[in-house]
């Protein structure tokens, strides 16, 4: 009865022993304003250990950001023209200069930094040259080649509207995550813990 036991201990510890090859991170749900465009404005969230390679992370964000007065330049969050303003036309974009963004960008980057990135590209997957772009954005990112793996061990993430002048801006990005799907690394390995206690039951009830 005590190897038996034993032996459940240690398959339900590799069942569900985490993966050495990173992990899928999350941060529930937040809000990112107008007006939060410079590094400690954003909201933030921790990463124990600081990211490593490996390490992914699974984003969605709704909603426009207008960043010109009258709800007028609207963007989505890979910085794609959905309303029309500033000269852009819907569909279009426009470069935020010296920053490797679009206006409107959605950043995601290290405070400790100050090194922000966009996290949608801004190609036609996002709805760049389409007359109707989505607002509803998902993409998953694998932090340790994201941006050249510059947010390699970093503690601490935050998220940022790519943007200068903010007094007549409005709107908001709610942004997402969620962990609930396993590695395919933890899979095999709650895999081969369900297996070994389904051996054990087998061979005490034979």
């Amino acid at each position: 009865m005590k190897r038996t036991l034993l032996l459940l201990a240690v398959a339900l510890a590799v069942a569900t022993a985490p993966s050495a090859l990173g992990t899928q991170l999350a941060f529930g749900t937040v809000t990112v304003g107008p007006t939060e465009t410079f590094s400690g404005s954003g909201p933030s969230f921790g990463v124990p250990g600081g990211v490593v390679a490996g390490d992914t992370i699974a984003i969605e964000t709704t909603g426009i950001m207008y960043l010109q007065a009258g709800n007028t330049y609207g963007t989505n969050a890979a910085g794609i023209v959905v309303v029309a303003g500033n000269g852009a036309g819907v569909g279009g974009d426009l470069a935020n200069p010296g920053t490797g963004t679009m206006y409107g960008d959605l950043l995601l980057g290290d405070p400790a930094t100050g090194n922000f990135f966009a996290v949608y590209p801004s190609d036609a997957a996002y709805g760049l040259g389409s007359l109707a772009p989505p607002t509803d954005l998902t993409i998953t990112l694998d932090l340790g080649s994201f941006a050249g793996g510059a947010l390699l061990g970093a503690t601490t993430l935050e998220f940022l509207l790519s943007d200068t002048v903010t007094s007549d801006n409005s709107g908001e990005y709610i942004v997402s995550s969620e962990s609930s799907v396993p590695e395919p690394v933890s899979a095999t390995l709650m895999g081969c813990g369900l297996l070994a206690i389904a051996a054990l039951v087998r061979r005490r009830t034979a």
